[in-house]
């Protein structure tokens, strides 16, 4: 979690650059800067979840894409023959990514299956959460397993594909396409 709370601050340090704003925690940084920084990373850090709620008045690009009210990820794992299976519901965003991050890391070095991960119940996706499906896609292949990404049509899907990452995720519209596969793989 270090990490991600690093990362945070220096995306902000770099937008208050990029805004013309001294750097957030450099001398003559203005107090709102940091305290928005270290309010962030408390609400990452799990210290203050009323920090992790959507305002309507949020006028950042971000804010108006994203669903409002509480930010929310569900992970579930199953079991099938000669895969794990991880259901996730909800956002996969910056807040929420390591959410995931902790059961696949656990499927990842416990199993021995093929990983599929259900994002039909997903709503949004951001670059952190693309990133760790990509990071356990690589981690996967290093051990001789595949990742699946199962996503039907919507705004998930999208921004997979638009980030040129279906192939490499190997994005299927649903588990019954996944099942067709395997099954044509192994027969």
């Amino acid at each position: 979690m270090a990490g991600l709370a690093h990362r945070v601050r220096a995306t902000e340090r770099f937008r208050g650059a990029r805004n013309g704003n001294s750097l957030a925690g450099a001398p003559g940084a203005s107090d709102t800067q940091g305290s928005a920084v270290d309010a962030v990373t408390r609400g990452l850090l799990g210290e203050s979840p009323e920090l992790m709620r959507r305002t309507s008045d949020d006028p950042t690009l971000a804010g108006s894409l994203r669903p409002r009210g509480p930010v929310q990820l569900t992970v579930t794992t199953r079991h099938e023959a000669g895969a794990t299976i991880l259901t996730v519901t909800g956002e996969l965003d910056v807040l929420t990514a390591p959410r995931l991050s902790v059961p696949l890391d656990d499927v990842i070095r416990r199993d021995g299956d093929d990983v599929v991960i259900d994002l039909s119940g997903a709503g949004f996706i951001d670059s952190l959460g693309l990133r760790t499906l990509l990071s356990a896609q690589r981690r996967l292949a290093r051990r001789s397993r595949s990742l699946t990404v199962v996503c039907g049509k919507g705004p998930v899907r999208r921004a997979i594909e638009l980030a040129r990452l279906a192939g490499a995720l190997g994005l299927v519209w649903s588990l019954d396409d996944y099942r067709l596969r395997r099954s044509s793989r192994s027969g």
